[in-house]
Parts: C-alpha cells; sequence; structure tokens
C-alpha cells in the first residue's frame, strides 16, 4: 500500500514513482543501460506492470523494443536458438521452432490467452520467475541453455539456475539455446494446472522429466 495525500491506495500505474526511458540500438548499449541502479528492461510488459504494483524500483526504464537480434529464430546444427524477444503467439508458429521441435511449437501454443500471448515474450516468461508461468519447466526439460549478455561478456545459465538468481546485476537474457533439438521428442501436459505442470524431453534412451507447480510456491 501507498500513502497519498488523500489516503492509502492499492499500488497502480497511477502511484509509479517518475522514471527515465532508455531506448538502445544496441545489445551493448542495452546491457550498459541495465547495469546502472534502478534498470529495468522492457519488452512486451504484460507483467511488468504487476511487478510495479508488487513494488518494483524502476529509475530507468530500458526498451528492448528495437533489438531485432531479440526476436530470430536460428538452427545451428542440431541446436535451436530462440531469442527472448520472441513472443508466444510467434514462437509457436515459427517455422523453424515447429520443423526442429514440433513438440515445443504445440506445447508454447497452448499457454495464456490470445491477448496475453501477442505481448509476452519468452525471455519475459522466464525473467519473472513465476511458477505459475510455463516457460520455465519446459525449458528445464529440454536442458536448454540460457544466453545472457552481461557488462563483463557473455555468461549461461540453467533454467534452475535462474530461480537461484546466478545472474549478475544488469544482465540481459538474449536467447535460450536448445541443444540437439533435431533429436528430441518434446511433450508438455498441462491437463493438471492450476496444480501442476509436466514436460518431457527423450533423447534417445535419456528421459529427462520436470514438473512444476502452477500456484503460489517460491519455485519449480
Amino acid at each position: 500500500m501507498l500513502l497519498l495525500s488523500h489516503g492509502l491506495v492499492a499500488p497502480s500505474q497511477r502511484t509509479i514513482p517518475p522514471f527515465s526511458l532508455s531506448r538502445p540500438a544496441t545489445l551493448a548499449e542495452a546491457v550498459t543501460a541495465g547495469s546502472r541502479p534502478g534498470a529495468v528492461y522492457a519488452q512486451g510488459c504484460s507483467d511488468l506492470f504487476a511487478q510495479f504494483r508488487e513494488g518494483l524500483r524502476c529509475d530507468t526504464l530500458v526498451s528492448l523494443e528495437h533489438l531485432p537480434e531479440l526476436r530470430a529464430v536460428t538452427r545451428d546444427g542440431d541446436a535451436l536458438r530462440i531469442g527472448a524477444g520472441v513472443a508466444h503467439h510467434d514462437g509457436a508458429r515459427d517455422r523453424t521452432v515447429r520443423a526442429t521441435l514440433p513438440g515445443l511449437a504445440e506445447g508454447w501454443g497452448r499457454i495464456a490467452n490470445e491477448r496475453i500471448r501477442r505481448r509476452a515474450t519468452l525471455g519475459g516468461n522466464l525473467m519473472a520467475r513465476r511458477t505459475r508461468y510455463e516457460m520455465s519447466v519446459m525449458a528445464d526439460a529440454l536442458d536448454a541453455r540460457l544466453d545472457l549478455l552481461t557488462a563483463e561478456g557473455p555468461r549461461t545459465l540453467t533454467a534452475p539456475a535462474l530461480w537461484e538468481r546466478a545472474e549478475p546485476p544488469g544482465a540481459l537474457l538474449t536467447s535460450v539455446t536448445v541443444p540437439d533439438a533435431a533429436g528430441t521428442w518434446f511433450g508438455y501436459d498441462r491437463s493438471m494446472r492450476p496444480l501442476m505442470t509436466a514436460a518431457v524431453a527423450v533423447r534417445g534412451e535419456r528421459v529427462r522429466l520436470r514438473s512444476a507447480p502452477s500456484t503460489a510456491a517460491h519455485t519449480p
């Protein structure tokens, strides 16, 4: 709650303190701006206003809208690389995703509602670190690598490490890379929501199963 001149009110967009806006044109410029104290990255913003209402501090809003690299989807050999700025709607329909890992495209296409899917991004879903958001359990089952750019250079994390907030301040998630995607069978079950969801990746004789509570738990 915030104390204003007319009494206690619930936090909302109207009670967000003033902040400056940065519109970087390169990834390096984005990380420089995002490494400043009180800086917040923004792209789809479907979750960001909720974070503001929860008390998120923002002195500088770093817009990622003008960074096309974050919306790229590429395949390097058997590995699938998906930019952190790819929206749910676009990722589930992307030809490279559908051809390389159709199970991911199918599962991705069933999360959230259409309004959210048009704006919410892969990176925002992961970095929000909410157990009810579903890309984290998918990325963990796929043994995906989270590619980040920091002021000191590139860095990679696993999906579980992200929940431990292992990334340095100002780190920007640029992409998610799925190794051996072309040789992987992937399935995702969300029929048990709101209790839990489950994802499984099969590579030859190796099976990797992950599940997560889609409730108010702190971590999967």
